[in-house]
Parts: C-alpha cells; sequence; structure tokens
C-alpha cells in the first residue's frame, strides 16, 4: 500500500531588479538571494524523491545533503553586514533559513518516528500527517514573512521588484505543495476503511466472532461515509484518478462488509458449533448416543460441510478483488503524485 508522503515545501521569491541611480542595494539583494537557488534545487530533488517513494536511505541521503546546503547558506547570510543600518533583509532571511534546517531536521525526525506507528490506527494516521501540515504550515509563515520584507526593503531603497512567480521551480513546488495536501485528504478517507478491514480479518483469524461484527459494522459505515466525502471532492487540476479509485476501493469494502463477510462469518459459527457438537458427541458412549444426538450431530456436521463451499468460493474471490483493488490504489497513487510533481 503507497503510504501517505511527507512534502516540506520551500517557496522563494525569484526577482530581478530595476534600480534608478543606486547599485549597491540591488547588489545586496542579490548577494542574499544566491543563497536561495541551491536549496530550491535541493529541495525540488528532495521532494521529487518522494513523490517516487524511492527507498528510505536515498530520501534520508537527499534530506541530509539538504539539511548541510540550509547550514553554509545560513552561516553565510549570518557573515553578511547589515545595509545602511537595515539589518531587517539579513535577519528575516537568517531566521527563515533557520526555521527551514529546524523544521526539516527536529520536525522531520518526530514525523519518521511516527510512520512505522501510523499505520496501526487511523489516529495515529491522522496525528502523522497533522504533523506534516504543521510543519508545512510554519515554512509557509516564514516564507510569506521574508517575502513582505524583501518588498519593504526594495521599496525603502526605491528598487523595483519583478517578481516571476510562474518560474517554473516556484510553479512546481506550489503544486507540489497543493498535491500532497489533496493527497493525503483522499489519502486518510481511504485509509480509515482500509485499517477496519484489517482489523476485521485479524479478529477473524482469531476466531473473534464478537470482534469481527462489531469491525464489519463499523467499516460499513466507514466505507458509507467515506463515499459520500469523496463525492464532495473535486478534482486535482483536472485529475480525477484518485478520487474514482478510492470510490472503487470503498465500494469493494462496502461490499464485502454489508455482504461477502457475512457469509464468512456465518462459517465460522457454524464450524464453532460443528466443534462444540462434535467434542460432545465424541464423548459419549455407545449406549447414550441416541437418535436426537446422532440427529443434532449430523445436523451440525450437513450444515458445517454446507458452508466449506460457500466460505470457500467467497474466501477466494474476496482475496482476489481486495489485491486487484490495492493493486490498482497503489499505482493510481504513485502516477498521480508522480504527474503532479515532475
Amino acid at each position: 500500500m503507497k503510504k501517505a508522503i511527507l512534502f516540506f515545501g520551500l517557496f522563494f521569491l525569484s526577482f530581478n531588479c530595476l534600480l534608478a541611480n543606486q547599485e549597491n542595494p540591488v547588489e545586496y539583494m542579490n548577494q542574499i538571494g544566491q543563497h536561495y537557488k541551491e536549496i530550491s534545487k535541493k529541495t525540488w530533488e528532495y521532494t521529487s524523491a518522494l513523490a517516487r517513494d524511492k527507498n528510505a536511505r536515498v530520501i534520508d541521503k537527499k534530506r541530509t545533503a539538504l539539511l548541510e546546503e540550509i547550514k553554509t547558506s545560513l552561516n553565510q547570510v549570518k557573515k553578511m553586514k547589515d545595509y545602511n543600518g537595515d539589518a531587517s533583509l539579513r535577519d528575516t532571511v537568517a531566521a527563515f533559513l533557520q526555521l527551514n534546517y529546524d523544521v526539516l531536521n527536529e520536525d522531520y525526525s518526530k514525523i519518521a518516528d511516527l510512520e512505522e506507528l501510523a499505520e496501526q490506527s487511523y489516529d495515529m494516521m491522522e496525528a502523522y500527517l497533522t504533523l506534516q501540515d504543521l510543519a508545512n504550515e510554519k515554512l509557509s509563515g516564514a516564507g510569506d514573512r521574508l517575502n513582505q520584507v524583501e518588498k519593504d526593503f526594495a521599496k525603502n531603497n526605491n528598487i523595483t521588484l519583478i517578481e516571476a512567480e510562474d518560474s517554473k521551480l516556484t510553479a512546481r513546488l506550489k503544486k507540489a505543495s497543493k498535491m500532497w495536501k489533496y493527497y493525503n485528504e483522499i489519502y486518510l478517507i481511504f485509509f480509515k476503511s482500509y485499517i477496519l478491514e484489517e482489523q476485521m480479518l485479524f479478529a477473524l483469524n482469531q476466531n473473534d466472532m464478537n470482534a469481527a461484527e462489531q469491525l464489519r459494522n463499523s467499516l460499513a459505515q466507514s466505507a458509507t461515509s467515506g463515499l459520500e466525502l469523496l463525492d464532495e471532492k473535486e478534482s486535482f487540476e483536472g485529475d480525477n484518478t484518485l478520487v474514482l479509485t478510492a470510490k472503487d476501493i470503498l465500494r469493494f469494502y462496502k461490499k464485502e462488509a454489508e455482504k461477502d463477510i457475512v457469509t464468512v462469518l456465518d462459517f465460522h459459527l457454524k464450524k464453532e458449533q460443528f466443534e462444540k457438537v462434535n467434542e460432545s458427541f465424541q464423548k459419549l458412549g455407545k449406549k447414550d448416543q441416541t437418535q436426537e444426538a446422532v440427529d443434532e450431530y449430523n445436523k451440525a456436521v450437513n450444515d458445517y460441510n454446507g458452508s466449506i463451499e460457500n466460505y470457500n468460493k467467497v474466501n477466494e474471490q474476496l482475496n482476489k478483488e481486495r489485491s486487484n483493488q490495492l493493486d490498482n490504489w497503489n499505482k493510481t497513487s504513485s502516477k498521480f503524485t508522480s504527474k503532479n510533481v515532475k
């Protein structure tokens, strides 16, 4: 199953400066601005690696490289002098880089620790995704503050900024951030039913019929409400594949919970009943095996044998369809994320 993916977005203001009769403030801004370029590039490489679901070692290597790049830029910016007594731009850039470093280093560490636990329950997964959102909000807020300080500095020094908001890299980063938020919303709807089905199947394997029945009802409700939520979701820039695929697998969960698992539960109940009757019957001596006891035993045997064929048929069908649905979800998710982070 393709897991939810972490994204740390770094947004940088790309600009050209037009200035009459002054050059030093332009040089000053450009000198600070050059520290963003390599960080932007490495951030995009890191984001692309996450989108393509590469192995953890490769992804962590990119994160380590990005941390080193940020640290180097931060140290260089801190060494810069203020401009004519105005340290606002330098200090804001330094604070921005420091926050990026802290989020990538500390917040990411907490999120990474929670990643494996996130697969164990819906609440853990929700907490995992919430931590991601909070980390991104920190970076987004810092980026907005930096943007405003740059504009104020330019205005105070008679500099005209031509913001390259439509630059390829900036557009990619913004689209990626928007896409991950959209993806995680759909993923969480899917995951709620996914984990309930997993718990239901575990209860069946443990022969805990009461738990299995409760989880069956919960799964039916989750799948139904999930489909209603997905009906309200719009496509992502014209791409509706993720929503459609999520609907397909939730329809499977709904049908499984409302119909197919009833057959499976019936088999387990009849098996349990047969084992009880058989155990009691085998303890009877020949003289105690009355016609009533024999009839009860034969009925239990026939009921159990009759349920085996249906159980095997339904179970085989469920296993096949479940595998196909999860495979389709994984392929669609990978294609969707790769398409929108390129």
